[in-house]
């Protein structure tokens, strides 16, 4: 990139937290990276990067600047805007993540974010994917075993050739790989996998889903969500 910029290329770069853009050895800043909601708050280093495209996509297609800043600050993460996609629900002591991770790459980028979340437990909801290779599934269990502290084993409504018996021997022996006694269970499907979750948690956990029905597990999750708020308003009556 060095040399691409000397030569008078133009990249976008992170720098010291902000998002800049380089023309030649000229930074054009964007903005705070702790000011994109995509972001978190400057937590997930993979948003940043998705943020840095955008911003030289908009640029190079002559979108004015004010515009590409406007739209960073603007863009909220969500069900509705990115389903799928780092979808937080948050109750009142602990919070739900929801993302599409499938593979040990993507579990490891959004290990990073969870790592940085304020909790005292971090619970996995995890599965592999049937047609995968063995050792694809094992790495999918050896990352996950070093994000959580305790691992459920969902699957998905198309196994894709494999068992489930299969699947949960290749994740276990990932985990185990990595430490020794964590603790697993087996969930069943992703709704069966977030209340069992939801039974055994503590306060200020996380709990993470790898999701294949988004549009499922999140009415599962917003159930719950309306449940506490309607409990919140009968204490609150009470009193």
């Amino acid at each position: 990139m060095a040399e691409h910029c000397a030569a008078g290329g133009l990249a976008a770069v992170y720098e010291n937290g902000y998002l800049l853009l380089r023309v030649g050895n000229h930074y054009i800043p964007i903005e705070e990276a702790v000011n994109i909601p995509i972001t978190f708050g400057g937590k997930a280093n993979f948003n940043i990067a998705n943020a840095l495209a955008a911003v030289l996509a908009a640029y190079t297609s002559r979108i004015k600047l004010g515009v590409i800043r406007e739209a960073l600050r603007t863009f909220e993460p969500s069900y509705e805007n990115t389903p799928g996609r780092m979808n937080l629900v948050t109750f009142n002591d602990f919070t739900v993540v929801l993302d599409y991770a499938h593979n040990p790459h993507g579990l490891k980028a959004l290990g990073q974010f969870v790592r940085t979340m304020d909790v005292d437990s971090r619970i996995g909801i995890i599965t592999g994917v049937g047609d995968r290779r063995d050792e694809d599934i094992i790495a999918l269990g050896e990352e996950a075993a070093r994000i959580f502290d305790q691992i459920i084993i969902r699957h998905d409504e198309d196994m894709r050739g494999r068992t489930a018996a299969e699947i949960n021997a290749l994740l276990t022996t990932g985990i185990r790989n990595v430490n020794a006694a964590i603790p697993i269970s087996d969930g069943g499907n992703e709704c069966e996998a977030v209340e069992k979750a939801l039974q055994v948690r503590r306060p200020r956990t996380a709990l993470v889903v790898l999701t294949e029905n988004i549009q499922a597990v999140t009415e599962c999750v917003q159930k719950y969500k309306r449940e506490e708020e309607e409990q919140m308003v009968t204490m609150r009556t009470a009193v």
